[in-house]
């Protein structure tokens, strides 16, 4: 029995040990698994966390981002709406609908077709969005203009579910816009009807513009003159004035200045005018166009030319007289003295100038002939006859 029972125990024991080593490769492959399953979970719980937390980071960039979206929206100077392709209107914000007498929010859950009945210009300009076109529309609103851009509205697929809307009022713009017009008509009714010649030319000479009053000085048209240069009808003789001034001006060393010039009129004639001449700058400083006004002065030269002449004949005629003549102004002084009078009262002319002409009477007849001279004057009588006594130089009576 001993025998038997013993190789009986040792196998026994051996079946043990395999067991426990099997026991023991099923334990470590298990392990093995769970650590590869528990690693697997904690980077999927990593990964996970990641994704939370950029979900979080991107939730709250977007309510951030939503945030200062409405806070735009809700101070922005302009409108800003959506409305649905049947025309409800989703969103109304923006200060501007204060000037429509509405508050934000106002219309929404309201239909454009009803807001807009009475302007079918607005509504057609939005069913051309709902159809996918982008549109452009000035409106007039209760006295307030507005610029509006409709955009199609489209969801994933394209599909137009309505329009997003921008309005802009430019009341101030088309009111600066309507002044300016205004303006301009004003300047034009002014350029075109001044009694003076206006004329705008380049830096370098060149007719920019110039009214009728100007064509008619120099005798071209208005098509003519625009083909030509400021020095084509300048005299030849007063064309280096003219370059000079115009460099000072250009050099800042002159704002403007006047001159009396002559032109060449397009018959050969000469034409004299007095010139005032300024510049315009641009926002730079940078010289932009010449301003000149034209005054003719044609006839008052020749008329002054006439009087020169008349008085010098009348100068040679007095200086050459036998006869004392002689002019006083009202104080009774001197003005003019023939050079005659040095042979009758020993003075020379300018000896006399200056000096009353009642100085010169006898002592006994000064007041009577001085009264009787001054009564003349008051009277303006054009000629009176006076029998006097002068006293000489030397001091004999005449």
């Amino acid at each position: 029995m001993d025998f038997i029972s013993k190789p009986v125990q040792e196998l026994e024991v051996l079946a043990r040990v395999k067991t426990h080593l099997q026991l023991r490769n099923t334990q470590l492959h298990l392990e093995q698994l769970v650590a590869e399953r528990t690693a697997e979970l904690v980077q999927v719980n990593e990964a996970l966390r990641r994704d939370i937390t950029e979900r979080k980071l991107v939730e709250d960039a977007l309510q951030e981002s939503e945030e200062k979206f409405r806070t735009l929206i809700k101070n922005t100077e302009q409108i800003i709406y959506m409305i649905a392709k049947d025309g409800t209107v989703l969103l109304s914000e923006g200060k501007g609908l204060s000037k429509l007498g509405l508050k934000p929010g106002e219309v929404v859950g309201k239909s454009v077709f009803e807001l807009y009945e009475d302007y079918p210009h607005i509504l057609d300009s939005m069913r051309n969005a709902f159809n996918g076109e982008t549109t452009t529309i000035e409106t007039n609103l209760d006295g307030n203009h507005f610029k509006n851009w409709f955009t199609p509205h489209k969801d994933h697929e394209g599909e137009v579910i309505g329009l997003m809307g921008l309005s802009v009022n430019i009341t101030e713009q088309k009111q600066a816009e309507q002044e300016l017009r205004e303006s301009e008509e004003r300047f034009r009714a002014t350029f075109e009807q001044a009694a003076v010649g206006i004329d705008h030319e380049a830096p370098g000479g060149r007719f920019l513009r110039i009214n009728q009053k100007f064509c008619d000085i120099v005798g071209y048209s208005r098509e003519e003159i625009l083909v030509r240069t400021f020095q084509d009808i300048t005299h030849p003789d007063d064309l280096d004035i003219d370059h000079e001034n115009a460099k000072r001006m250009l050099d800042g060393q002159l704002e403007s200045y006047s001159i009396e010039k002559r032109y060449l009129h397009k018959n050969g004639e000469i034409v004299w005018v007095n010139i005032t001449v300024s510049m315009v700058r641009e926002d730079t400083g940078a010289p932009s166009y010449f301003i000149s006004i034209v005054e003719d002065i044609t006839e008052r030269k020749q008329a002054a030319e006439a009087l020169q002449k008349s008085e010098k004949r009348f100068k040679d005629v007095v200086d050459n007289a036998s006869e004392w003549i002689w002019e006083v102004d009202s104080s009774g002084k001197y003005t003019y003295v023939s050079p005659v009078v040095e042979s009758i009262l020993g003075y020379k002319p300018e000896e006399i100038l200056q000096k009353h002409f009642y100085d010169l009477f006898c002592p006994d007849d000064k007041e009577e002939l001085k009264r009787a001279a001054f009564e003349a004057f008051a009277s303006k009588e054009r000629f009176r006859e006076f029998i006097n006594r002068n006293v000489h130089k030397n001091g004999k009576v005449v």
